[in-house]
């Protein structure tokens, strides 16, 4: 069980909801489904990678939660007022309580 010392930070998961309006036309947006989960955060490693289909210098950084099932591979994660895209979770770590997120910098231009 990772200790509660440890999580000094906190932040938002965002899941992205999708409706269809009245003609059929899909529309979608992020919406909060959990505010201000205590984790703690390590920034692993930097370097160029793909974004968006594109080469650029990502920023990778490791958010460890108490294991929930709040977090998902499709989700966002927003901390210290950047977006952040999940790019894996390691779910071996269930047995110690740990649910280790790796994620990269989403551009901020859309938040």
């Amino acid at each position: 069980m990772i200790r509660a010392g440890l999580l000094d930070e906190v932040a938002d998961v965002l899941r992205y909801e999708k409706s269809v309006d009245e003609y059929g036309a899909d529309h979608g947006e992020w919406k909060v489904v959990a505010e201000g989960v205590p984790c703690q955060v390590s920034h692993r490693r930097s370097g160029f990678g793909e974004i968006h289909g594109e080469v650029g210098y990502t920023y990778l950084t490791a958010f460890t939660f108490r294991y929930t099932d709040a977090v998902k591979e499709y989700d966002r994660l927003k901390w210290d007022g950047r977006l952040y895209q999940v790019e894996g979770i390691d779910r071996s770590l269930r047995r110690y309580g740990e649910l280790p997120v790796t994620c990269s910098l989403v551009d901020l231009n859309e938040q």
